[in-house]
C-alpha cells in the first residue's frame, strides 16, 4: 500500500510539472532586426477540404500572432507573383 501511494503521488507530481510547461507559450520573436516575416496563403483544393473563408481564417490567425506579439514582429502578405520557384 506505502509503494502505491508513492507511485501515486509521484504521478501526480510529475504531472502537474508537465502541465505547468505546457501551458506557458514561447515568447515569439523576430528573425531579424526588421521583425518582418512575410507570407503566401495558396487557394485550397475542395477536394482536399478546404473551403470558403479559409485564405480570410488564415489571414485573420496572422493578425492576431502579430497583434500577440505586441510589436516584436510583423506580418506581410506577398503577391503570388513573386514567388521563384
Amino acid at each position: 500500500m506505502r509503494r502505491f501511494a508513492l507511485l501515486v503521488g509521484t504521478a501526480v507530481v510529475v504531472g502537474l510539472s508537465v502541465v505547468s510547461v505546457a501551458q506557458t507559450p514561447p515568447k515569439l520573436v523576430p528573425l531579424d532586426s526588421t521583425g518582418l516575416i512575410t507570407y503566401y496563403i495558396a487557394e485550397g483544393i475542395p477536394t482536399f477540404g478546404s473551403r470558403p473563408g479559409d485564405v480570410e481564417l488564415a489571414t485573420w490567425a496572422f493578425n492576431e500572432w502579430q497583434r500577440r506579439a505586441e510589436g516584436a514582429i510583423r506580418f506581410q502578405p506577398f503577391a503570388r507573383d513573386t514567388i521563384v520557384y
